[in-house]
Order: structure tokens, then C-alpha cells, then sequence
């Protein structure tokens, strides 16, 4: 059950990933403030782009 809590709690921030972008945030920058790595922001920007 934690593990489907904190599936849940990534998603949820990685869905804020294009909303940060747009208030001008950096991609390290939110990646700092989430808690997420570099990486999954680019990729959250990048599925966020192509839909």
C-alpha cells in the first residue's frame, strides 16, 4: 500500500512538472523543490509537449 502512496504522490508531482515551467522555473529548480531528479522533470516536460 506505501508503495501505491508514493507511485500517487510522483505522479501528482510530476503532472505540476508543465505548470512550474510556465511560471518560468527552471528545470533544476523544480527538480530541487519536488524532489525529483533532473531527469524524470525533462521527461515529465518533454510527455507533457508531445500530448
Amino acid at each position: 500500500m506505501q508503495q501505491g502512496l508514493e507511485q500517487g504522490e510522483r505522479r501528482g508531482k510530476l503532472k505540476t512538472v508543465p505548470i512550474l515551467l510556465a511560471t518560468g522555473l527552471t528545470v533544476n529548480k523544480i527538480a530541487e523543490v519536488l524532489g525529483l531528479s533532473v531527469e524524470e522533470v525533462r521527461q515529465a516536460a518533454q510527455q507533457e509537449s508531445s500530448n
